[in-house]
């Protein structure tokens, strides 16, 4: 065969074996993500965004909440000392009406943020204070 005509395969991306992985595997299974994809790509997962933005799509279009807060905290696990990574999981606790698994995050975020350029602050300590004023914040 003419190797000009040969098919080849396109490898998949981060994002589309990670959504792979989602429709294989039930969310209790987010552990082993890292491993899947390190055994695919062969390299660690070391986007931060990837997860992030997968997490907070999947809860806040309504699709798949177990999955999205899976998501955000391995993000969080595998890049502990990220305190934008812990103010997005306070978000989609909040989204979900977990006003305390959120008030905690947000606040792991702020600690975070106290020795370096912290974008996520103003966000984290406004969410705190949205939480406290509002009791029946769902």
């Amino acid at each position: 065969m003419n190797p000009l005509h040969q098919a080849q395969v396109i490898p998949k991306n981060v994002s589309e074996l990670i959504y792979d992985f989602m429709r294989a595997y039930p969310a209790e299974k987010s552990i082993q993500l890292h491993d899947f994809i390190k055994n695919q790509i062969g390299e660690s997962l070391n986007d931060t965004s990837i997860l992030n933005r997968i997490g907070l799509t999947q809860i806040s279009g309504g699709l798949n909440s177990d999955w999205g807060i899976a998501l955000l905290n391995l993000n969080t696990m595998l890049f502990p000392d990220d305190g934008n990574l812990w103010d997005s999981l306070g978000e989609g606790y909040l989204l979900l009406g977990d006003k305390e698994n959120a008030r905690l995050n947000f606040k792991k975020a702020l600690e975070l943020g106290q020795e370096k350029e912290c974008h996520w602050c103003k966000n984290s300590q406004k969410k705190l204070i949205l939480i406290q004023s509002n009791p029946n914040l769902n």
